[in-house]
Formats: C-alpha cells, structure tokens, sequence
C-alpha cells in the first residue's frame, strides 16, 4: 500500500507525468537617449531569470524605433525537465533629442537664418547625427521650406536623409537707420507676396 500511495505521488501512478514546459517570456523596458537609438549602443542589464538575478549584455541595433522590442533567444525563464528557456524582450523607449527629431530613417532640424542668409544665400555648419556638415543656402530662400543632407539621417534598413526646415529670423527691435534702410530697399523692391492667394 505504502508503495502505491508512493508510486502515485511521484507521477508513476494513476495520471500521466507532467511533460517538459518551455520556460515563459520575460519583457523588460530600457529607456536610452535619442542618438544611441538612432546610432546603436550596448548595454548591460540586470534580470531576474527564476529564481536568479543575472547581468545580460544587450546590444540595440542603429535605427532603433521607441517603443519597439528588441529579442534576446533564450534569455527568458528556464524550462522545466530540460524543456528551453523562453525568450527576453527589450522594449526600447529613446528620450526626446535637445534639437532633432525624427520620423522613421528621417531626421529633422530646425534651423533659422537671417534676413540676409535668406536673400543672398550663405554656407552654414549644422550638427549632424554624427558631427557636422556645411550647407549652403541659395538665395531667395523661403521660410517653410526644406533642404536636404542625402544619407545624413538613420541607419538601419539602409540610410535615411536629414531635413532642415528653413525659418527666416526678424530682429524683433532695430534703430532708426536701419529702419529707413528697409523702406528704401522695399520701394527698390516692390512686390506683393499675398497676390493670387485669395
């Protein structure tokens, strides 16, 4: 009797074994700033696997998108009776950028000019993801306009473009001459940019 009450406790009596169990997945967040999600960076995190806390190296791959999971095969919980261990997921949250932005492989740069940048057209050095490049404004440049640095955005699935946004900026407050300087050069350049609108 002992015997059987014995071999039914240990799983050899009365029901079927229980079989080997996958080990479950384990999501994990990491917050990282703006440039190592748009560049790629390594990290070491700590996780609790089971029972165990362990230190796992994480690389995130150039072009990672916020909010999208990074996977890490068999970094999960581990299996039961040699069954594997599950996965580990990374999810990816990049912090704002003190002046970029971005949209997919794009990135995005505000960049104001002059009065005399826009109208005669100038070279400027702007700060890239990775240093700087020099453009050159033409003249008549329009504010709400677009330049483009072809392969200066994301890598990734190949390599995205940056934009500048063109804004003309006014000085808020200017003296007496300069102000008869604009009056002269508005009657030497008469035009009307309203015309045709409405």
């Amino acid at each position: 009797l002992e015997d059987l009450f014995s071999n039914f406790f240990d799983g050899r009596g009365g029901g079927a074994p229980t079989p080997p169990k996958r080990g479950t997945d384990i999501e994990s967040g990491l917050v990282v700033d703006f440039m190592q999600a748009a560049l790629g960076a390594e990290f070491k995190i700590t996780v609790k696997r089971g029972q165990a806390s362990e230190k796992i190296s994480v690389k995130i791959p150039p072009g990672v998108e916020s909010g999208s999971k990074v996977k890490l095969s068999g970094k999960g919980n581990p299996g039961t009776k040699g069954a594997p261990a599950g996965d580990l997921y990374i999810v990816v949250k990049a912090k704002p950028h003190a002046y970029f932005s971005r949209k997919g492989a794009s990135i995005y740069l505000d960049l104001p000019i002059t009065i005399k940048e826009a109208l005669l057209g100038a070279s400027i050095k702007v700060p890239t993801l990775t240093g700087h490049a020099t453009v050159k404004i033409p003249a008549g440049m329009q504010g709400g306009q677009k330049l483009r640095i072809k392969g200066a955005g994301v890598k990734g699935r190949g390599k995205g473009d940056m934009y500048l946004n063109i804004s003309i900026s006014v000085p808020k407050k200017i003296d007496k001459r300069s102000k008869e300087l604009v009056e002269e050069f508005s009657e030497l350049n008469s035009y009307e940019p309203r015309s045709g609108l409405w």
